[in-house]
Order: structure tokens, then C-alpha cells, then sequence
């Protein structure tokens, strides 16, 4: 029988230059290595058991526990268009005709976190034509015009909710577009990844 579960995430790690990239590499080790382990679990203890070797991880080398990673993680079966989702700190949006689902993560990264908890396992019953987004907090925290603000979430979200009958391709453009006419000639605040899967 083939395979007809699909994982996918964004994910953003704390940190900069070197030691961020350090960081970068031990998150998806850590994700890599207890999917492989784990391949039936649930979104949710999936993050708990990459959680676990991240602060294990960072612990024995003596780094800062401080650092971690927020996530968008995915679990859909292909079968039943079910999806699993769990959020460390990143949201998950749904557009389906005119509404916009939103589901919340929870408010922990993935690492050290004094009154850490389970991550929470969250289960979506997808439908034709749904646009499933996924992404980091670069694009809504980008500074722009038209006086150095934040372009923010609400306005991320309407601009995707006005363009959602693109195709994925015309979408992608769209976004980047909109996201180089807001930062102008601002430098860019952060690191950008924006995932976008349409149901059909």
C-alpha cells in the first residue's frame, strides 16, 4: 500500500548569524530524526518528542536553552483529506470561500519554556478548493511604508483573502510583489517563508 500521509512545516529558529544557523541545523535534526522514529504519531507529540532532544540537545553542549524554534507543523492524509496541525507560536489559516479559518498555536516555542505544556494536536476537515497557509511572522513584521510600520497580520491576511482564486504560481508573484512595493527601500526585518496548499 503506498504512502498517502504528507507531512510539511514552516519553521523559524531563534538566533542569528552562526549561532542561529547552529540552532537551525539542530531543530530539523531533531525533526528529521523523531519523525523517523515516530512515523504514527500525531502532530502534537511529534513536537513534544523534537522538543525533548532539542533541550536535551542544547543542554549537554552548553549553549543558551533560550533557543528554540516556532512551527508550523502539517500531518494530511491524502485519503480522507483529513489535517492534523500543531502550532508552536505560528497560526494556521484556512481560506475557504469567504472565511477564513484560524486556528491559534500554542504560546510556546519549541525549546526551553518555563510552564512548558503538550503541544496541542488540532484536526481539520479540508475541503475543495481550501488554500492552506502556512508561515513565519517575517512577512507581517516587515517595516514599510508609508512611515516605517509594521505591514502586520491583518493586513497579510486580507491581502491573500482578495487574491486566494489565483493560481499558486500567479499567488506566489502576487505576494512577493506586494511584499518588495511595502519594504521599498527599507532593509528587510527577518527571514521570510510563506507556504501555500490548495486543495483540489
Amino acid at each position: 500500500k503506498r504512502n498517502t500521509v504528507s507531512w510539511f512545516a514552516v519553521a523559524d529558529c531563534t538566533g542569528h548569524g552562526v549561532p542561529g544557523a547552529m540552532v537551525s541545523v539542530l531543530c530539523i535534526n531533531a525533526l528529521v530524526q523523531s519523525l523517523s522514529e515516530n512515523p504514527h504519531s500525531n502532530t502534537g507529540e511529534l513536537l513534544d518528542k523534537v522538543r525533548d532532544l532539542v533541550v536535551s540537545t542544547l543542554s549537554k553542549e552548553d549553549r543558551s536553552v533560550k533557543d528554540g524554534m516556532d512551527i508550523s507543523l502539517a500531518r494530511f492524509d491524502h485519503e480522507t483529506n483529513l489535517l492534523q496541525w500543531t502550532g508552536a507560536n505560528n497560526p494556521l489559516w484556512i481560506f475557504r470561500g469567504e472565511e477564513i479559518l484560524v486556528t491559534s498555536p500554542d504560546k510556546q516555542p519549541v525549546g526551553q519554556f518555563e510552564g512548558a505544556k503538550s503541544f496541542t494536536t488540532h484536526e481539520i476537515q479540508l475541503e475543495p478548493n481550501d488554500w492552506v497557509i502556512l508561515f513565519s511572522d517575517g512577512y507581517a513584521d516587515q517595516f514599510g511604508r508609508p512611515k516605517n510600520k509594521k505591514y502586520k497580520y491583518a493586513t497579510f491576511k486580507e491581502f491573500i483573502q482578495a487574491h486566494k482564486n489565483k493560481s499558486g504560481a500567479e499567488l506566489k508573484s502576487s505576494l512577493k510583489e506586494e511584499f518588495e512595493a511595502w519594504k521599498g527601500l527599507h532593509e528587510q526585518t527577518d527571514d521570510v517563508c510563506v507556504m501555500g496548499i490548495k486543495l483540489i
